[in-house]
């Protein structure tokens, strides 16, 4: 529910106090034949039930009018004070300033990511987001999703249909820098990814299929990377047969074990300017803080092999492979 949803009944009780102001003012006027002040002053002690005395004797049509008046303004009252009653003590207050705040956040939010759909493939995705601190937003249509969140630790949640546009605007898709769909309905994914590409088309989109035959839709609709679980899992498990080693080297990267080896990927714009335009041998990256270079990904050519003589230049990107000690080495010589 927004929260000029929930201020409505406010807003309402607020409004049927000025209007039985205006009635009382104006029928004052009218009838007593009152000036602005006194009208005034009669429409607030008898709406107020102050019981003082009236500023001149009423007519028979002003003693009318008058017990009329007050009778409406008991209805008004009444109901003004349920109002109040439900806002302050069931706490309804403090949870329309807290989802004010929660959509102030959400709103100065950029460059983060948003997840759609917490399911099996989105609460996983969520952890890993979480271990590696990136900023992001989960959509999702089931308001217990929440409870599912892991112990003493709070995801910015919105409540809602990701296929709807609103939703993803609130959620700040046209600041976001990357948007996963983990839904389990490749039409929706597709939905979701048409109309994120028609309200920011430089995010970056990674959807999941549950179907080869998606696949393809979901690239004409726009999305960067799509990812089928299913083959996924099926060639992994295969591989756990071939390729025995290179799959338990694989799960030691990441980062899931004692040893706490990873994989890091810098591009030329996080290294500090004194290490710009220089070959690999020149950087003598192994030698000053322990790292491996394992990659690199020359700006036109894509990955290939390096050598020493490799320039490190403009939006190259080197993947390097250490411990936590060796990785905050390398970022304490070589990031700015």
């Amino acid at each position: 529910m927004t929260i000029r949803k929930q201020l409505r009944g406010l807003l309402i009780a607020i409004g049927l106090l000025f209007m039985s102001l205006f009635i009382g003012i104006s029928g004052f006027m009218i009838i007593e034949d009152y000036t602005l002040l006194e009208a005034l002053f009669m429409s607030v002690i008898t709406i107020s039930t102050v019981g003082f005395t009236e500023v001149h004797l009423l007519s028979d049509r002003g003693m009318v009018f008058t017990a009329i008046y007050i009778i409406l303004n008991l209805i008004i009252f009444a109901y003004v004070v349920s109002v109040i009653s439900k806002f302050v003590f069931e706490g309804k207050l403090m949870s329309i300033y807290q989802k004010y705040m929660f959509e102030k956040h959400l709103s100065n939010l950029s460059n983060h990511i948003i997840v759609c759909g917490y399911g099996s493939n989105g609460s996983h995705t969520c952890e890993e987001l979480h271990r590696n601190k990136k900023k992001f937003v989960i959509i999702d249509s089931n308001t217990e999703v929440p409870r599912r969140f892991p112990d003493q630790v709070e995801y910015d949640f919105v409540c809602g249909d990701a296929t709807n546009e609103d939703v993803l605007i609130r959620a700040g898709i046209k600041n976001a820098s990357v948007l996963i769909i983990a839904t389990s309905s490749d039409a929706a994914n597709v939905f979701i990814t048409l109309t994120a590409r028609e309200l920011n088309p430089k995010i970056k989109i990674i959807s999941r299929a549950s179907e080869p035959s998606s696949e393809k839709k979901l690239y004409h609709a726009g999305a960067t990377n799509v990812i089928l679980p299913d083959v996924i899992g099926g060639t992994f498990m295969a591989r756990l047969i071939t390729k025995p080693e290179v799959i338990e080297f694989m799960e030691l990267l990441s980062g899931d074990n004692d040893l706490s080896i990873r994989l890091e990927e810098y591009n030329f714009n996080q290294i500090k300017e004194q290490f710009r335009d220089k070959s690999i041998k020149e950087l003598e990256i192994s030698t000053n803080t322990g790292v491996t270079l394992v990659g690199f990904k020359d700006n036109v050519k894509g990955f290939l092999p390096f050598k020493p003589e490799t320039i490190f230049g403009e939006n190259d990107i080197m993947i390097i492979l250490g411990t936590d000690e060796t990785l905050n080495s390398f970022k304490n010589v070589f990031v700015k």
